[in-house]
């Protein structure tokens, strides 16, 4: 059932996600991470950041908080990647940012960095070592840019 929703979720058609989220409580872990590749994409401002419909988005937020590390891990890819402005996102990503999977934290430091969430700082020292970093490091590189768009809004108020 897994790859049948990863199969799905390739195509455009709004019946899929429907489909998808009929298995949100699905007993096998990799059906339910499947879910998240059913989640309609409603806007796309910019490449590779997604607006969610508010279905799509209850479901990625719940399964954010799943049992299961592998499906809580998708979740943070998922959501890192959303430009869905609502602060149920910012707050469970920030509630990622102990998880014990390491990538789990990262997509959480990543996605905060993204939204301009000052917690991304504290979250990024707790990330640990990366033992492929040159992979990872523009994801890494977020929070650093994040403080750096931080100090050129705040030179032309110190201008002033």
């Amino acid at each position: 059932m897994a790859e049948t929703l990863s199969g799905l979720g390739q195509h455009e058609d709004p019946r899929i996600e429907p489909l998808g989220l009929s298995f949100l409580a699905h007993f096998a872990p990799q059906v339910r991470a499947g879910v998240a590749s059913t989640l309609r994409i409603v806007d796309s401002e910019r490449s590779g950041r997604q607006t969610f419909t508010p279905e799509g988005l209850n479901a990625l937020l719940a399964l954010a908080q799943d049992t299961d590390p592998s499906v809580r891990k998708v979740a943070a890819y998922r959501l890192a990647h959303s430009l869905n402005p609502e602060p149920a996102v910012g707050d469970v990503l920030a509630s990622l940012l102990d998880d014990d999977d390491q990538q789990t934290r990262i997509w959480a430091v990543h996605g905060l960095a993204e939204r301009d969430d000052p917690r991304c700082v504290d979250g990024a020292g707790r990330v640990g070592p990366v033992d492929e970093y040159e992979a990872w490091s523009w994801i890494l590189g977020a929070p650093a840019r994040y403080e750096q768009r931080q100090k050129e809004q705040d030179a032309p108020a110190r201008a002033e």
